[in-house]
């Protein structure tokens, strides 16, 4: 789905960095998994191997590829971390140590 800019402006409002969300795993990759939230379903996600979880329960684990990845169908929890003006994307993290500075988005240079 293509968003005009109010639709997606209305969405980062409405869900900016920090808010708590869930969905299922649709995709994985060396660099992360892509996931179908269930508070955003026609916006895509990604959360990218750097924001899993387990970097911060077992922060000297070497994450190794597949067996530490969610698998597709998986449930996860994540929080939002950026909304992408221009490729309208969404990244989440798994993290809790990151600040939360509400209306960041992240700017692509592509």
């Amino acid at each position: 789905m293509r968003y005009t800019q109010a639709e997606w402006d209305k969405l980062i409002a409405e869900y900016p960095p920090g808010t708590c969300v869930s969905g299922t795993v649709r995709a994985c990759q060396r660099f992360g998994v892509f996931v179908l939230l269930d508070e955003l379903p026609d916006v895509p996600c990604l959360l990218e191997l750097i924001h899993f979880g387990i970097n911060e329960s077992s922060p000297l684990h070497s994450i190794q590829f597949p067996m530490d990845y969610p698998t597709v169908g998986d449930r996860i929890t994540a929080r939002i971390l950026a909304w992408s003006e221009k490729t309208h994307d969404v990244r989440l993290t798994q993290l809790s140590q990151l600040n939360w500075i509400p209306g960041n988005a992240v700017q692509s240079n592509g």
